[in-house]
């Protein structure tokens, strides 16, 4: 494993608990919102690359399906600014057309929202960055040789939406997801890239 993957690791856990408490101190302060999303994801066709020592290659991934959770807050009831946590799931492992096996990332990622308008109809734009894990099932790992290691990297994305009614949200998000495959005492880097339709379901507390 890279150093700098080592030092994200080390970092990510107190960043994390640090925005979350962060996040319930401006709650419970300045009596704004806290929005628990659900959110269900329709991943469309992706793309998967693979680069080290001599080979450097990529593929296309099929389509999938997932789940995340999404912990947001703001500063007042009137702002178009916000942020949170988010963690998204796959529910199912993803396909490659030309390698076998299967397999599949988990990001763990803050997020930034900016609404252009208030109201029960508005647009918006985000941006996501993050830690994300990587695995996948035997098939993946088998080389016939020796099983590969497996291990997580950066994730970031880019996306715009619209909030449709108090409740429900439609977004189009852009993200990348990076990790490492250890081989034979070989690094290889991975990445994943791929567009992403969302619809969310809106909780206040």
């Amino acid at each position: 494993m890279t150093n700098w993957k080592n030092t994200i690791r080390k970092i990510l856990l107190p960043i994390s608990l640090s925005f979350f408490i962060l996040i319930a101190f401006v709650n419970y302060s300045m009596a704004a919102p806290l929005v628990m999303i659900k959110l269900f994801g329709f991943d469309l066709p992706g793309r998967y690359k693979v680069a080290g020592f001599d080979l450097n290659t990529s593929t296309k991934v099929g389509v999938g399906n997932s789940f995340g959770v999404e912990l947001i807050t703001s500063l007042s009831p009137e702002s178009n600014v916000a942020w949170g946590l988010g963690i998204d799931v796959p529910i199912e492992h993803r396909n490659l057309k030309d390698i076998s096996g299967e397999f599949y990332f988990v990001p763990l990622y803050g997020l930034f929202k900016f609404h252009f308008m208030s109201g029960k109809i508005s647009p918006y734009v985000m941006g996501k960055i993050g830690f994300t894990y990587l695995d996948g099932n035997m098939d993946f790992k088998d080389t016939g040789i020796s099983n590969a290691d497996l291990d997580g990297g950066l994730y970031y994305g880019i996306g715009a939406g619209i909030v449709l009614n108090k409740f429900h949200e439609l977004e189009l998000s852009h993200s990348i997801s990076h990790g490492e495959v250890a081989l034979a005492g070989v690094d290889y880097d991975v990445k994943y890239s791929k567009l992403s339709l969302s619809y969310k379901f809106l909780f206040d507390y």
